[in-house]
């Protein structure tokens, strides 16, 4: 399970810096923008879920959820920043 929990998180953070990429180059055109934050949300969704799963098996000193964990911080980190900047 936490395999693919990991797959799927840094799948997430490439594919959440793609699309903030393509935002800010198509920030004239309002609809690249709109599609870009329909296939934000989901994408956020899957890493505040993650965060939590990895968050609640740290605590249960599971040691192999230390990566997701950091995976998933980095990736939150990086969405907060690219908000704030816009």
């Amino acid at each position: 399970m936490s395999k693919v929990v990991l797959i799927i998180s840094i799948a997430c953070l490439m594919f959440l810096l793609s699309l903030q990429i393509l935002y800010y180059i198509s920030y004239s055109n309002q609809i690249i923008q709109i599609f870009v934050e329909l296939f934000t949300i989901p994408a956020m969704l899957f890493v505040v879920f993650a965060f939590f799963f990895s968050l609640i098996n740290i605590l249960r000193k599971k040691k192999e959820y230390y990566l997701i964990f950091g995976i998933n911080i980095f990736t939150i980190l990086i969405s907060i920043v690219a908000t704030v900047l816009d």
